[in-house]
């Protein structure tokens, strides 16, 4: 995590999303987050919301407090993209399992 972070900081987008990825996928609670804020703001990937969401709700669901509130405001204001991305957050999770 704080070697993509230090790559973050230095503008190596790509690098960073590679290493949060397999921090994430190892269950690393703050890179799930990380991760989910790099589909959502194309840093180092392609922008994409709903891996973004799924994978801001596994941060969620390991008691990540800013991912739990963040995913609330999904599930108020995008209920429809919150369950597609709820189901592939289950999805990612047996993956990774």
């Amino acid at each position: 995590y704080r070697e993509a972070m230090n790559c973050r900081n230095n503008d190596e987008k790509e690098k960073a999303f590679l290493l949060f990825k397999e921090a994430a996928e190892n269950g690393e609670v703050k890179s799930m987050g990380a991760l989910a804020r790099a589909y959502f703001l194309n840093e180092g990937v392609e922008e994409n919301q709903l891996l973004g969401l799924a994978w801001l709700i596994n941060a969620a669901q390991l008691e990540h407090i800013p991912a739990q509130k963040r995913c609330e405001q999904f599930r108020e204001t995008s209920p429809e993209l919150y369950q597609e991305a709820s189901a592939l957050a289950e999805e990612l999770n047996l993956q990774h399992a």
